[in-house]
């Protein structure tokens, strides 16, 4: 009768970590088709546009080799010290001769019924690229701001990333004076590059103007981000430009 109650025993755990594994499995499965459904139906498959004098479209993400690669690795460690892989949309900022910036809302899994958001700005105080060339390795000062953000207005800046990087165009413009732009959700990614400040000219210059103001507003006073009536009109109005 021993025997035959640890054999039950026995039985009975291996069907107990059997069903925490599909559990697991589940629960992971379900974050994905939640964080899918959140930002769009979109996919990697980007449609491409040849024509080199198009600027209202992003430009497709390059692989990276040899320094540019030291580069983006030395980015991932010094500014997204602190940030979650769950990052909901990501933009990063790469002046030519000042220092590096981005700006990510990322989601909080622990609670899947009830998920948050948090959207942050991290900011170098100098710059990464010309550290890569110091034989002394030094601390890098990051100034780092974060807010707790609603679900409707993370999704109103998702939807605006992804109707951005619905097309793609191919061209490989960049230069020495400027500054160069990412920009990303959890299934896209695409870049810009200008010589200067973003005038409002075109499509792609708004975005990054709206940017700008998004990374103004977290750096004010207050624990939670929130879109003005005003801020919400104009991505509207550039998320349908864009589509």
């Amino acid at each position: 009768m021993k025997a035959m109650d640890e054999n039950t025993l026995n039985v009975i755990e291996e069907k107990s970590a059997t069903l925490t594994l599909k559990m697991k499995s589940l629960n992971n499965s379900l974050l994905l088709l939640f964080l899918f459904t959140l930002v769009g139906h979109h996919t990697y498959g980007q449609e491409g546009n040849t024509n080199p004098n198009d600027t209202d479209h992003l430009l497709p993400l390059r692989p990276q080799f040899g320094i540019f690669k030291k580069y983006n690795q030395k980015i991932e460690d010094v500014l997204f010290s602190g940030i979650s892989d769950f990052q909901f949309t990501k933009f990063i900022s790469e002046p030519s001769f000042g220092a590096e910036s981005v700006l990510v809302i990322e989601m909080d899994t622990a609670n899947l019924n009830y998920p948050t958001f948090s959207i942050l700005y991290h900011a170098a105080k100098s710059s990464i690229w010309y550290s890569l060339n110091d034989k002394a390795s030094k601390e890098i000062i990051v100034e780092k701001f974060r807010k707790s953000i609603s679900m409707e207005d993370a999704k109103k800046i998702a939807d605006l990333y992804s109707a951005a990087l619905d097309k793609v165009r191919e061209n490989n413009r960049f230069g020495l004076d400027g500054v160069s732009y990412e920009f990303a959700t959890m299934t896209q990614a695409g870049r810009a590059w200008l010589p200067g400040s973003p005038k409002n000219e075109n499509k792609i210059e708004r975005l990054i103007q709206l940017n700008k103001e998004f990374i103004e507003l977290i750096k004010k006073g207050g624990k939670r981000f929130q879109l003005s009536d005003e801020l919400l009109d104009r991505i509207d109005t550039l998320t349908i430009a864009f589509k």
